[in-house]
């Protein structure tokens, strides 16, 4: 089985029910970032995902 066969079922279920997001941060501040979202124990993902949510239930 190739690489890619291995992954496909994922690509296709994140294709379809997620959205990718980049954002250009400055460096010092990623950095810093990612030390406290490693001290806390999480991920950036989920602390985007979180701020995401908050967000919305917020200003909806």
């Amino acid at each position: 089985m190739s690489k890619t066969e291995n992954y496909s079922s994922q690509k296709k279920y994140l294709s379809e029910k997620k959205k990718s997001m980049k954002v250009w941060v400055d460096p010092e501040a990623y950095e810093k970032f990612k030390e406290c979202v490693k001290k806390n124990n999480t991920s950036v993902y989920a602390l985007i995902n979180q701020y995401i949510k908050d967000y919305v239930e917020e200003n909806s």
